[in-house]
């Protein structure tokens, strides 16, 4: 059986589809999907049941055979988290489908029942039931990649879990992750992983094949720094990583604020005072670094 893996929990696709920002009644920010029909009155009126903060003080799992210490971790787990909302209902089944696939049971189903116990207008106490059909335990068979332009065995290492041990969809995702950032680091910032799954029912085990596409590799072609003298500005260049001409390593490139906190103002932030700005047609990035405190606008990047 082979089964291509399009899923949030492993891919951290959520909210893909376009969507714009609103403020509901109670304050909270929310995403309303643009492309979905208006909601009906009655969708409205069930949204507005749900509105601000819910507490799920009751969690109860039916069906599954797991021993009584790890149900109680799951229902803790699910519990202490924050929801927000009618989408609170999904958001705590997708989590407690991953708390399953994470020991293996990749394939489970759970069907929910959710009921309003108490509360006001913005805060609610409320109960879910989940019906559990467990289904087999995975274990991973192996992991193969395609495309590479590393070593298999180099990318392998990057995923914490071992041929022949429990199938855990956390650990792919940490791998993944790891992937990433090992192509970020090296230059290839457009690089995308698709994870396909085959499964080996008769020996129940999980084949996981990752499809590479490394994009081109990125340099950095321009360097701005605003707010230095021209010495204080020498001192930083002899210091800072990504000279013209480097491979661009966007990890390198915020790390280095942190190890040398001597240039930085105050009121830095890397997301108000950089800018990375690409250019495809060329595979170069252009640097922008305000240390001025300003928060000033770069007229080459308007």
């Amino acid at each position: 059986m082979r089964v291509l893996i399009v899923i949030a929990l492993l891919l951290g696709l959520a909210h893909a589809s376009q969507s714009v920002e609103v403020v509901d009644a109670c304050g909270n920010k929310d995403f309303v999907d643009t492309h979905n029909p208006p909601e009906t009155p009655k969708e409205k009126a069930e949204r507005e049941k749900w509105m601000g903060r819910v507490v799920f003080s009751r969690v109860r799992i039916v069906g599954a055979q797991l021993p009584i210490s790890v149900l109680t971790q799951i229902r803790e787990e699910l519990r202490n988290h924050k929801y927000r909302g009618i989408y609170s209902r999904g958001e705590i089944q997708e989590r407690a489908l991953d708390q399953f696939q994470t020991l293996g049971y990749f394939k489970v189903r759970i069907t929910p029942e959710f009921k309003l116990i108490s509360g006001s207008k913005c805060f609610h106490r409320a109960s879910v039931r989940f019906h559990v059909e467990q289904g087999i335990q995975y274990r991973l068979g192996k992991i193969d990649f395609t495309k590479s332009i590393f070593p298999p065995e180099e990318l392998r290492k990057l995923f914490p879990m071992e041929d022949g041990k429990i199938f855990d969809t956390s650990k792919v995702r940490a791998g993944l992750e790891n992937l990433r950032r090992k192509y970020d680091n090296n230059g290839y910032i457009n690089f995308v992983a698709v994870p396909d799954v085959r499964i080996r029912e008769e020996e129940k085990v999980v084949d996981l094949n990752i499809d590479l596409d490394a994009g081109t590799q990125f340099h950095v072609r321009q360097l701005g720094v605003a707010g230095l003298t021209d010495e204080r500005f020498q001192q930083f260049y002899a210091v800072f990583p990504l000279k013209e001409g480097s491979v661009f390593d966007s990890e390198a490139f915020e790390h280095f604020f942190h190890e040398h906190p001597e240039f930085v103002p105050r009121n830095f932030t890397i997301e108000t005072d950089t800018i990375t700005k690409q250019d495809p047609t060329t595979s170069t990035v252009d640097l922008r670094i305000d240390l001025s405190g300003y928060h000033i606008k770069w007229p080459d990047m308007n």
